[in-house]
Parts: C-alpha cells; sequence; structure tokens
C-alpha cells in the first residue's frame, strides 16, 4: 500500500517447525525529501492451559518482561508451579533491526483509549516509554526507527514467538537475524507446504469430491496441525463449503 508517499508491503507467515509467526516489512520513500519512518509491533497474549486451583489457572502468578539485548526484544518470562501442560509459556518479540525504545506496560502503551487502533503513545508521536513489565498478562511493543532518503527502501523483520525458556528465544532471534535468513525461511517454508499438499491429491470424475479433498480438507488439516482454537469449529467450516467453488 501506498500513504504519504511512503509504500509499504507486509509478508507474514508462520515458517516450518517454527513456534511463532515471522513479518517481513519493507518500506521504500517514493518521495523527493528525506523522511523519518517508525515501525512499532505490539502484541497482548492469553497464555492459559495450566492445571492449577481454582482462579490460578492463567499464567501471570509470577511474571515479569523486559528488553533484552541477547534477543535484541522484548522477552517475558513466566513461572508457575501449575505449568505442567505445555512448557511453553514464556515469549519473545524481537526483530533484526535497531529498537529506538520499548514498552512493556500495557495501559502506559494504549492509555485510556484502551485501543490497538489508536495507542496513545503513538498518537503522542514520541519514543515509547521504555519501562518493563511486572505480572500480568505478556505484552510487548518495540519501536524501529529509520531514516530514508529519497527513492531508498529498506527491509526490516519482526519475529514474534512462544518460548520455554530464554535459550529458546536467542534461537528465535538468531532465525531471524538478518533478512537473508528471513527470505532463506520464507523459502523452506514454501516448499515444506507444497510438499504437504502435493502428498494427497486427488483427480477423478467427481469434481466436488476433488474440491473436497485437494482444498477444503486439507485447509481443515492445517487448523488442526497448528493447534489453533476451535479446531473443531474450523474444520466443520471447512467442510461445510466443501461443495463451494473456490474460483
Amino acid at each position: 500500500s501506498v500513504k504519504n508517499e511512503i509504500e509499504v508491503s507486509v509478508k507474514i507467515y508462520v515458517p516450518n517447525n517454527f513456534n511463532g509467526i515471522i513479518y517481513s516489512v519493507n518500506i521504500k520513500n517514493l518521495s523527493s525529501k528525506k523522511r523519518n519512518i517508525s515501525v512499532v509491533p505490539a502484541s497482548k497474549m492469553l497464555l492459559t492451559g495450566f492445571e492449577a486451583p481454582r482462579f490460578c489457572n492463567i499464567q501471570n502468578q509470577v511474571s515479569y518482561g523486559d528488553f533484552d539485548e541477547s534477543v535484541n526484544g522484548y522477552f517475558y518470562n513466566s513461572l508457575n508451579p501449575w505449568q505442567k501442560k505445555h512448557n511453553k509459556y514464556c515469549a519473545v518479540l524481537c526483530t533484526n533491526a535497531i529498537v529506538d525504545s520499548f514498552e512493556g506496560e500495557e495501559s502506559e502503551f494504549f492509555g485510556s483509549n484502551s485501543s490497538m487502533s489508536y495507542p496513545y503513545e503513538l498518537l503522542c508521536r514520541k519514543s515509547l516509554d521504555s519501562k518493563r513489565a511486572l505480572g500480568g498478562f505478556p505484552f510487548a511493543a518495540v519501536m524501529v526507527k529509520q531514516e530514508l532518503n529519497p527513492g531508498e527502501c529498506v527491509d526490516m523483520d519482526f519475529a514474534l514467538a512462544l518460548v520455554s525458556d530464554k535459550h529458546e528465544a536467542k534461537n528465535v532471534y538468531s532465525a531471524i537475524s538478518s533478512h537473508e535468513k528471513v527470505e532463506d525461511l520464507f523459502s523452506e517454508t514454501i516448499e515444506a507446504i507444497k510438499s504437504r499438499h502435493s502428498a494427497v491429491t486427488i483427480c477423478t470424475p467427481e469434481k466436488r469430491l476433488d474440491y473436497f479433498v485437494n482444498i477444503w480438507l486439507k485447509r481443515g488439516l492445517e487448523y488442526c496441525l497448528f493447534k489453533k482454537a476451535a479446531v473443531r469449529d474450523n474444520l466443520q467450516f471447512a467442510h461445510g463449503i466443501t461443495m463451494t467453488d473456490p474460483i
């Protein structure tokens, strides 16, 4: 998209064997003057699933978050004596660009608006307050600033992932530490998807059966593989439009 002579494209994908999501951003200055750009990814996550006594079934018992140079981003650490069901209750929001500032306090970022669309700190057109978080649900925002000359473009990549500890968070950062690595990840992911989808493909005289197996069944299975919420509902939706022509 283009606005005020700034062209932006965003590529969002889940890499193969990666417990998170990558945002690859390309920005180009189409104007005839130098422009200063700020990019601020922000995320709030709800990590549930603890086998815990009543009123203690979420991750905010012993938790904190702070910017960590070793991951070039914000690391959220969660400790809970009841976290037996899963082992990934920490999170990291990192980037391969230079971080100007960060925010770990949700209320400071949103302000009284409490809106992701109009966050207070961005409306003020300033750097983030760089406050760490103690307790509460995981929230993180990082700000990247970039000066672009006329006609210049820049790539910057961000990763949001669930991890078991800081060591795993460092591995996430290592995987996106350069734009070349991110592009390699994207290529590997595309090849993995093609291989998975081509493994089960049919061609029969019954067009509706082909649609069911080659398109909708695979989409339903993808939801299950990624363990998304409401897996059963998503499967029902996918199968419910089996007879719909995708074109």
